[in-house]
């Protein structure tokens, strides 16, 4: 008796359609290109629900992001080149990690945090959640944190 079948593979073609910037607008979904204030290059896809992708690219000038925090959103970072320090205020303290290319990491709801991207670097941010797209307040005592340390420059 033969035990065996004959498995049959299944092609399915799916046809795409290019939409434009403009169709993708109108849909609730944009492109936000920009140079921040510390260097570096920002290109995103930014949609109406709070959600959004960045590719980030480091130059040779980039220094320390803001500091800041969500309340209903959460990042996932991925470093695709070069390394990254996250810093996070933890119970009042300085909590700081390095991670290199081939890392990810999760940011977490209500725990302030900031990034310093090394010349060159490369990281995918993917921020997810519920609630405005504009869940980001700044938390200054994290960045006064960052600079009165000097800890941050053994992680280089």
């Amino acid at each position: 008796m033969n035990s065996r079948r004959d498995v049959g593979i299944f092609c399915i073609v799916f046809s795409m359609k290019e939409i434009s910037i403009e169709e993708a607008k109108l849909r609730g979904v944009e492109m936000v290109n920009t140079e921040m204030d510390n260097g570096e290059i920002r290109y995103r896809i930014v949609s109406d629900d709070g959600s959004s992708y960045a590719r980030t690219v480091a130059t040779e000038d980039s220094e320390w992001q803001n500091s800041h925090v969500h309340h209903q959103h959460q990042e996932m970072y991925v470093v695709q080149k070069g390394w990254v320090i996250l810093a996070e205020l933890i119970d009042h303290k300085l909590v700081q990690t390095r991670y290199k290319a081939g890392d990810y990491f999760l940011s977490k709801i209500d725990i302030p945090h900031n990034m310093y991207l090394s010349a060159g670097s490369v990281t995918h941010a993917v921020k997810f959640g519920v609630g405005e797209y504009s869940d980001w307040e700044a938390v200054p005592e994290l960045d006064d944190l960052i600079f009165e340390e000097v800890e941050y420059r053994d992680l280089w």
